[in-house]
């Protein structure tokens, strides 16, 4: 496991930076499908991203952070629509529960604005393509 921090510019994009402050990935809010904290043990969630990483969703277990002796954590559960598996879906083990919901707050109005235009697009579409 990798710890990373998780930032959101203005410009639309999500930040993993490690601990040098050295940009590890950056993820476009534009591609964003869904965003939700869950409640969860840190075991589960690092058990989850390993099955994934070996041909499920494509979540990675270095993008969890787990502090030894802790059980219960806020997982915050990113989804996004990318052709690439490494890139479609990141669980970040969060450590305090008002960041978890102040993430939450900006990135959930994106997931559903992303999710109407992905709706409308597939209305419009025209029925040759």
């Amino acid at each position: 496991q990798h710890q990373r921090f998780v930032t959101l510019n203005s410009k639309g994009f999500l930040h993993e930076k490690d601990f040098k402050a050295e940009q590890v990935e950056m993820l476009d809010t534009g591609c964003l499908l869904r965003a939700e904290l869950a409640d969860g043990s840190v075991q589960a969630a690092l058990a989850d991203a390993m099955s994934s990483k070996n041909g499920g969703n494509g979540s990675q277990a270095s993008d969890l952070v787990a502090t030894p002796g802790e059980q219960k954590q806020m997982v915050l559960q990113l989804e996004f629509d990318y052709s690439r598996r490494d890139r479609r879906r990141r669980d970040y083990i969060i450590e305090e529960e008002s960041q978890g919901h102040a993430l939450l707050a900006l990135l959930q109005p994106i997931a559903e604005r992303n999710n109407a235009a992905l709706s409308i697009r597939a209305k419009l579409e025209c029925l040759n393509c």
